[in-house]
């Protein structure tokens, strides 16, 4: 009897362990996984594009220096177009493929023209065919630094500019389709290789 509970207590000090090493083991692998997840290096080695401030008591991104540098999208934007009255204000989003860019610029009306990205998950070819597949007729294609570009507007909504790039769609929207135009023509496009 005395072999039995000494051979008890052996096993349940083990099944003790073996939990210790599993919980200790999950929660590397948590740590990895949390580390690889908020990992704000660009798609470009040794680029830190953001980091993460606390605001409000809230953890989000913000651009550093490097970043703003390697945007795509203008920053002097209203220097050059009249009905944009100052800089944009920026939101990062992490996605699996990368960083997305979110731009918003204040105009004279008080309202503020939209730019964001998505990547293209396929070749940007294949994106624009389904985009002439779902609006058809409804919009008008042009050419936009060398990138293919539609504008889109239906009875209740402004009009928006769609550019297939390489590695990203660009939207813009909240303006006029000329005031799209000037600020699509501003983007960097050869900056999108850093995000």
């Amino acid at each position: 009897m005395y072999k039995t509970k000494n051979t008890v207590k052996y096993k349940r000090l083990a099944s003790y362990a073996a939990s210790l090493v599993l919980f200790a083991a999950m929660i590397g692998v948590g740590y990895q996984t949390l580390y690889k997840s908020t990992n704000f290096e660009s798609s470009s080695p040794n680029i830190a594009l953001y980091e993460y401030k606390e605001n409000a008591g809230k953890m989000t991104k913000v651009l550093t220096n490097e970043g703003w540098e390697k945007l795509y999208f203008p920053v002097n934007a209203h220097q050059k177009i009249s009905s944009i009255t100052g800089t944009p204000s920026i939101s990062l989003s992490k996605q699996n493929a990368g960083i997305t860019v979110l731009a918003f610029y204040p105009t004279k009306n008080d309202e503020q023209i939209s730019a964001h990205t998505i990547f293209n998950e396929t070749d940007p070819s294949i994106h624009i065919e389904k985009i002439r597949g779902m609006y058809g007729d409804k919009i008008k294609e042009l050419e936009v630094e060398g990138h293919w570009a539609s504008v889109y507007q239906s009875k209740y909504s402004p009009p928006q500019l769609i550019i297939v790039a390489n590695k990203f769609t660009y939207y813009l929207s909240g303006a006029e389709e000329e005031t799209l135009i000037q600020l699509a023509e501003l983007i960097d496009f050869d900056k999108e290789i850093y995000w």
